[in-house]
């Protein structure tokens, strides 16, 4: 979560040609798709690259942190069964590598600089990868089983 809010917070890419520069973040770059056709297509990648990543985070977040407490919260069990529907959801490490395909495209068009915002993405997405691949979602179940007991 606090790296999707740095990500949001930075420049993405930077693209440069012919003397002229432009910057885009990814926040930026769903406000320009946000006009007559694309809004949908905006509207997609709002809820699937930003939304449901932070959602599913905050859901994991309140799960753990209440399970770490002497009395867990009462929706434990429901908000983890989202959090666990949500996760072929969470299109971080797509969005990742479609921006890549599209920027060999463009490469050849315009100079084209990662900046700040694509670095902390690709921290992200390893972080999500390494969350996904350590957490014991069996261990999370019987721990909310017994504390609800």
């Amino acid at each position: 979560a606090i790296l999707m809010v740095a990500m949001l917070s930075f420049p993405f890419l930077t693209l440069t040609r012919q003397g002229l520069s432009n910057e885009v973040s990814i926040l930026g770059m769903i406000g320009g798709l946000a006009h007559g056709w694309y809004m949908l297509l905006a509207i997609v990648v709002a809820m699937f690259v930003v939304g449901v990543p932070m959602l599913r985070a905050a859901a994991l977040i309140y799960v753990v942190w209440g399970l770490r407490q002497k009395r867990p919260p009462r929706a434990a069990r429901e908000v983890f069964r989202l959090a666990e529907a949500m996760a072929p959801w969470a299109m971080t490490e797509v969005f990742l590598i479609g921006t890549g395909v599209a920027l060999v495209k463009v490469a050849g068009l315009a100079r084209v600089g990662f900046e700040e915002a694509f670095w902390i993405f690709c921290v992200m997405v390893l972080v999500l990868a390494l969350k996904n691949a350590s957490v014991c979602r069996w261990t999370i179940w019987t721990m909310i089983r017994e504390r609800q007991e």
